[in-house]
């Protein structure tokens, strides 16, 4: 996880970026609906090309958005097709959740 002062200040910036435009973002194909979004890594001196990737579920008829994965652009560019299957399930169970 991205070296911060403390995880609240980490978790208050995908905060209020995502509460910002909860629309924000690419849409990646095969999770359901997940959105990706970069956000600056100031405890490695890196803006939001180098920093952090953002997975979160928005669901907005029900005043609820999720995080749901984090990583540091060096871990990896992007999620593979098998996390991609993975978080795809974790999405339909929260959808039907949230349906309840």
């Amino acid at each position: 996880m991205a070296e911060f002062d403390n995880r609240d200040d980490l978790a208050k910036q995908i905060e209020d970026e995502i509460l910002k435009n909860p629309e924000a973002g690419d849409i990646v194909q095969g999770t359901g609906g997940l959105r990706k979004i970069r956000l600056a890594d100031p405890g490695r001196n890196k803006g939001r090309r180098g920093g952090l990737r953002v997975f979160f579920l928005d669901l907005p008829d029900k005043e609820r958005t999720h995080l749901i994965y984090l990583l540091k652009k060096g871990e990896a560019d992007d999620i593979s097709p098998n996390e991609k299957q993975i978080l795809k399930e974790l999405v339909g169970r929260i959808k039907k959740e949230s349906s309840k």
